[in-house]
């Protein structure tokens, strides 16, 4: 088993107990299941957390891409746990947390902090996750000046966002060689400061 995805489903995080121990398991899908929390996240987190893939191969998932897109009860206690682990996955390579719409910017902070030191993240998702404000953003924009494996920020319809926020990710971008996209659609508040501060950005970076 390489795959396993549950839509809608209350009974999913009683499943992590059992997929822990498929080891081949590297893409986890739990779109919009409600009863998918903090719990849950502590566990995943749990069996994400480890240093090397031979560490890995002896226990513990190697999942390289992970959805938890619209578990509507995950708030930022369960994605401090995931940070964390972030810090110390050589494997994951996607995570996807659009429309977990209680995150607020403490979760930013936590996913950055692992993310200063992952190895592997290529792509985040954090589209629909409207409590995050311009903090978010700035703390991310910090991020690319240590992160050199991250390629797609995506923060579509995070409408607190403002242009602040749009020229703080721009100058981050200036300096980094990682990211290939970055989603701000439907991000209603930005205007021409964040148009020029991107086309001033990109001017610099080539990537």
């Amino acid at each position: 088993l390489s795959v396993f995805t549950v839509f809608f489903d209350a009974a999913a995080a009683q499943m992590l107990a059992v997929l822990d121990k498929v080891f081949t398991l590297r893409t986890l899908t739990l779109a919009g299941c409600l009863f998918v929390g903090d719990q849950f996240a502590a566990q995943l987190a749990e069996s994400m957390d480890v240093e090397s893939l031979d560490s890995a191969e002896n226990g513990g998932l190697q999942l390289q891409e992970v959805s938890l897109s619209s578990c509507r009860a995950l708030t930022d206690e369960g994605i401090l746990d995931i940070g964390r682990a972030l810090a110390h996955s050589v494997a994951l390579k996607v995570l996807n947390l659009q429309g977990c719409v209680l995150l607020t910017d403490r979760a930013v902070v936590a996913l950055a902090d692992g993310l200063k030191c992952n190895p592997a993240l290529e792509v985040l998702n954090l589209s629909w996750c409207e409590e995050l404000t311009d903090e978010s953003a700035f703390t991310l924009a910090e991020v690319f000046s240590e992160n050199r494996f991250l390629t797609k920020l995506m923060l579509s319809c995070c409408i607190q966002m403002t242009d602040a926020a749009g020229k703080a990710l721009a100058a981050g971008l200036e300096n980094n060689q990682s990211i290939t996209s970055i989603d701000l659609s439907w991000v209603s508040q930005l205007g021409e400061p964040t148009v020029q501060a991107f086309t001033q950005a990109l001017s610099k970076n080539r990537t």
